[in-house]
């Protein structure tokens, strides 16, 4: 890309039916930049015209660029500013991200200097009430996230990958995953953006979070063909092998009768899912969104839970004073497992994202791990029937 030092900034900004109020914090945010924008484009996909009004009753009229389009998700808009606009270099906003003063000077010196050609914004989440706060510390904790609000990079880049223009959310990771196969990204340590918009009630955290990991699940199905068949590959072989035996006529005095499958497949299977975490943790590769990772786990748990609530029947054969018989095992699993799930996510997560420990204790991580817990069983769905859906859609385009 060209390092020019003539190259003007152009800001992108999609709306639709946002909050005016937290709009005028972020135009007000644009104003205290020390480098300024040569145009601030605003494309306005909402029903009424209270984003239009807030544009023009600010003191940015000289160098905002409105633009009216029919109702839109955020890619479609922001493929039409970046299209439109003067500028050479390319940041984007939406109307609940606040800039540091410094952003753009920072963000233009470093593209110059370090021969990248995409800088990801940084962001940090703030939070209103007590409740978001929750969220926050359940969710991104106190550290910088990398974000495609706040981020900068040259023109033709926007241009040659588009955001793609029918999701409704995850568009912005389906956005990042293209634009590494293609171009270098840097994303900043310290944050440059703020965001302070969480859901404010369980339902629309919910929704919010089957919502998104529905398209995060069409993105990365559509993504890697390889990770969808290896998922498929799992849950065939785990419907299969363990009625091995039973498939076999004359049962064990075939010779494929193998004795214990069950046991054997549930200890082959978890001791791969301990190798391949020691080997992504030793490489620092990140699995957490590969879906097969995820089916792996999931199959595992299942025979987890499996093997206890069969123990007293299968090992102490439901003798209640057999040494191995455990009264209410299945009860005291599932209590067990929702207690240490309830404290990884409000105690060690939060921690990790360097959360307020005087905030989690002596009893707020217990509202902080609920929500989190929540969150993971609201994810769940969403990135199975996501995944799903985005394999049919490739068939569908293949046909």
């Amino acid at each position: 890309m060209t390092n020019s030092m003539k190259q003007t900034i152009s800001i992108v900004i999609p709306c639709r039916d946002d909050d005016c109020l937290m709009f005028r914090q972020t135009l007000d945010a644009i104003v205290c930049q020390i480098l300024g924008p040569e145009e601030l484009i605003i494309i306005d996909s909402s029903t009424d015209n209270a984003i239009e009004n807030t544009c023009y009753e600010h003191g940015l009229n000289n160098i905002i660029s409105y633009q009216k389009i029919s109702p839109a998700f955020a890619g479609l808009s922001t493929n039409v500013g970046i299209k439109s606009a003067k500028g050479n270099l390319i940041a984007l906003l939406d109307t609940k991200t606040l800039p540091a003063p410094d952003w753009l000077e920072t963000y233009r010196n470093f593209l110059y200097q370090n021969g990248v050609d995409v800088i990801f914004g940084s962001t940090t989440f703030s939070y209103e009430t007590n409740f978001q706060r929750a969220v926050r510390a359940a969710s991104y904790g106190s550290i910088a996230h990398e974000t495609v609000p706040g981020s900068l990079f040259y023109k033709e880049v926007g241009i040659r990958i588009p955001f793609k223009e029918n999701l409704r959310a995850a568009y912005d990771l389906d956005w990042k995953i293209r634009l590494r196969d293609e171009f270098k990204t840097f994303t900043p340590m310290s944050s440059f953006i703020s965001y302070s918009q969480f859901p404010s009630s369980i339902f629309s955290l919910v929704k919010k979070y089957f919502i998104y990991s529905f398209y995060t699940g069409m993105t990365v199905a559509q993504k890697s063909l390889k990770d969808i068949y290896f998922s498929i590959a799992l849950v065939v072989t785990a419907l299969i092998i363990p009625n091995w035996n039973l498939m076999l006529p004359g049962w064990d005095q075939n010779p494929l009768y193998i004795p214990d499958v069950t046991k054997k497949y549930f200890l082959a299977l978890t001791i791969f899912l301990l190798l391949v975490s020691l080997t992504s943790l030793i490489f620092k590769q990140e699995l957490k969104s590969s879906l097969w990772y995820k089916t792996l786990k999931f199959i595992i748990y299942i025979f987890l839970f499996y093997s206890v609530y069969k123990w007293n029947a299968e090992i102490a054969f439901w003798v209640e004073d057999a040494v191995l018989y455990v009264p209410h095992i299945t009860k005291i699993f599932l209590i067990t497992i929702l207690s240490l799930s309830i404290c990884y996510r409000g105690i060690i997560k939060p921690i990790q994202k360097q959360e307020d420990l005087s905030y989690l204790l002596p009893f707020q991580w217990l509202a902080v791990g609920l929500i989190g817990l929540i969150m993971d069983i609201a994810k769940a769905p969403g990135l199975i029937f996501g995944s799903i859906r985005g394999r049919l859609s490739q068939l569908d385009l293949r046909k």
